[in-house]
């Protein structure tokens, strides 16, 4: 067995919007539109502690533009569950959002390493947090350290995740029967569809 410890730090997002530089090099502000709308963001805003179900079950679909790494997140509400996927692995994670809902405590880690669908490794031990950032449209995985106890094979897959999986930029919502792949992994990983 082996026990890998991931030490990831959150990165701090700040975007400018500038509108250029006088003869000075001071910044001009670029005036405000009245006419511009607001954009309309991919993802519904939803705390971890709230059912993801906007008239339907959905993912939070959160996705790096620099790896092949994707995240699904589907909260019941009592539970978070949580897919990270690339090309090459499966991983799901499990565990109960915090009060405020803008956190998790993950303690369930598994493994599904050829992408089949099911999962072929359950880790012994797991313990690890998440959170989502600037009202909900930035998931960070494994923001503190993450501890794993499991197989050399898994723990070492893991550890392919420690540099990549900070602020996640979301993408867009699902629903989750859409997604086979996906719902059966996070049924595997306990959640049940209300009736």
């Amino acid at each position: 067995m082996k026990l890998a410890k991931l030490f990831v730090l959150p990165l701090l997002l700040t975007v400018f919007a500038l509108g250029g530089c006088d003869e000075n090099n001071n910044v001009i502000s670029q005036p405000e539109d009245p006419g511009d709308e607001t954009p309309t963001l991919p993802c519904e805003a939803l705390g971890l502690n709230l059912r993801f179900n906007i008239g339907q079950d959905i993912f939070a679909v959160y996705e790096n533009g620099l790896s092949s790494n994707v995240i699904h997140v589907f909260s019941s509400g009592s539970e978070v569950f949580i897919v990270l996927s690339n090309d090459d692995f499966a991983f799901g994670f499990s565990g109960p959002p915090t009060m405020d809902g803008q956190d998790c405590d993950l303690n369930v880690a598994m493994a599904d390493f050829d992408k089949d669908g099911m999962f072929d490794e359950t880790a012994t031990m797991f313990t690890s947090t998440c959170a989502i950032e600037n009202n909900g449209f930035i998931f960070t995985l494994f923001p503190n350290e993450a501890v794993i106890n499991a197989s050399d094979k898994m723990a070492d897959a893991f550890q392919t995740f420690e540099s990549t999986e900070m602020d996640i930029q979301c993408k867009e919502s699902q629903v989750v029967s859409d997604q086979t792949f996906f719902e059966g992994l996070i049924k595997e990983l306990g959640y049940t569809q209300p009736n």
